[in-house]
């Protein structure tokens, strides 16, 4: 006997409750749309932002219970995606949710009225990437990027209010591993924000491996530091998706715990 596993999310129906997050599966829409084939129910594309940031390298490593990543976000300009990734990705069969960012709450609200317009299905908001500083600072030598403060909640609130003025289709927040303590201050503020539902969470960091052989960071960047995921943080993730469940009544999406690092070559 079959089962249905056809879910509704933010008023939008998933086949399954199986969501590709924002990383390299969802790197341009001709990908997104050969990934919807394999029976997920939806993908994210990688983060958009206004002035794409190439990648350091190496970006991804093995560790002992998941991988490090360096990566940012898109390296494709927005003009891609509007005018022609997000197109290519609704020939898929995925629900399309577009993962974007702005360095201000305007910026953040143009981008998603311009991914809505291109036919995305729904919008995903970043909060902290762990090491987004170190990659800015990379691409920027003297920008000395600083650090957001954790509990400052008032970025994140103007963002969404601005971006669920400008859109009509749902709104999700994924919030950082970085508030594992007080993700439920941010669930919180997610939703006096607005938001229709939260994505939980996002890399764990700033992380760091050495290779003992040469007694540098794996990874590239200025101090060599990453993100982690994978199944060394699914219980901390878990332990957050419980957070937010018990904090507020938004729909919740589980991210980050699974990934296998057995493809990523050391």
């Amino acid at each position: 006997m079959a089962i249905d596993l056809a879910t509704d999310f933010c008023g939008i129906r998933f086949r399954n409750p199986v969501i590709v997050p924002a990383g390299t599966h969802g790197r341009d829409g001709e990908t997104i749309a050969e990934v919807s084939r394999s029976g997920v129910a939806g993908i994210c594309t990688k983060t958009i932002v206004a002035q794409p940031a190439p990648d350091v390298l190496p970006c991804f490593v093995k560790v002992s219970a998941g991988m490090l990543n360096a990566v940012f976000g898109t390296d494709k300009p927005m003009d891609y995606w509007f005018s022609k990734g997000i197109q290519e990705a609704k020939k898929g069969e995925a629900v399309v949710i577009a993962n974007l960012a702005g360095f201000f709450p305007e910026q953040a609200a143009e981008l998603a009225g311009k991914a809505e317009a291109a036919g995305a299905d729904m919008i995903e908001v970043p909060t902290h990437c762990p090491h987004m500083g170190e990659i800015l600072n990379a691409m920027f030598p003297g920008m000395n990027y600083p650090e957001p403060k954790l509990t400052d909640l008032e970025p994140m609130k103007a963002s969404v209010r601005a971006i669920k003025a400008r859109v009509k289709i749902p709104v999700v927040v994924k919030l950082s591993g970085s508030f594992s303590h007080i993700v439920g201050d941010w669930a919180r503020g997610v939703k006096e924000a607005g938001a229709d539902g939260i994505a939980s969470s996002d890399a764990f960091g700033p992380a760091l491996s050495i290779d003992i052989r040469t007694g540098q960071p794996k990874l590239g960047g200025p101090r060599g530091v990453g993100g982690l995921t994978g199944p060394a943080i699914m219980p901390l993730a878990l332990r957050m998706v419980l957070d937010i469940a018990q904090a507020v009544d938004l729909p919740i999406i589980g991210v980050g715990g699974v990934a296998s690092a057995s493809d990523v070559v050391e």
